[in-house]
């Protein structure tokens, strides 16, 4: 039986049914979560968006303590999944870029640094990877950093919206930003 500490995660799962699983499960892609920490999210994300056996999800943590990333290995191992999980230790700007080059995700999902600037780089680095019709979800849109970080995450989310906004179709805003990319990217100009 899977343990956790704590639980940021089951307010969400309402809008996870509503509007990421007719989406995602239906795809043949894996899926990439940024911040995994015990795994909450990840498990969920496994049975019910990618419920195919031979869809994986890449979870990517820091995992500084070693108690949460032993805690995430003994979650994910208790529902015999650990199979279907690649983990990656580090920052996940670094992560992201040891991705398989051909990687592409149905689903991603970026809960990871609270620092505006690191959640910017996530979600850049991430989307290039994210599948046409695929669902990108941000976590903390509504997070009160209150003095703990320069810029939170709605700062990068904001950004990102406002750069991406040609590509994306914005399917929720409230504590977490839900996205799907369109089907077809516009052609930029280069001058």
């Amino acid at each position: 039986m899977a343990r956790f500490t704590t639980d940021w995660f089951s307010h969400v799962i309402p809008l996870w049914k509503e509007y990421a699983v007719p989406r995602v499960v239906r795809g043949d892609s894996d899926g990439l979560e940024v911040g995994t920490y015990e795994g909450r999210s990840a498990l969920w994300t496994l049975q019910y968006l990618l419920p195919q056996s031979h869809r994986r999800l890449y979870c990517l943590d820091l995992w500084e303590e070693e108690e949460r990333r032993s805690r995430f290995q003994a979650n994910v191992a208790a529902r015999g999944v650990d199979q279907r999980i690649v983990q990656l230790q580090g920052p996940s700007s670094e992560s992201l870029r040891k991705l398989p080059e051909d990687s592409k995700f149905d689903w991603i999902y970026i809960d990871g640094s609270h620092e505006a600037r690191d959640c910017l780089t996530d979600a850049v680095l991430a989307f290039s990877r994210l599948s046409p019709g695929g669902v990108l979800v941000f976590d903390d849109y509504q997070w009160n950093a209150r003095g703990r970080v320069h810029h939170p995450p709605r700062v990068a989310i904001d950004a990102f919206l406002h750069m991406w906004g040609n590509q994306i179709e914005i399917l929720h805003i409230g504590y977490q930003v839900m996205i799907s990319k369109s089907a077809k990217t516009p052609v930029t100009s280069q001058k």
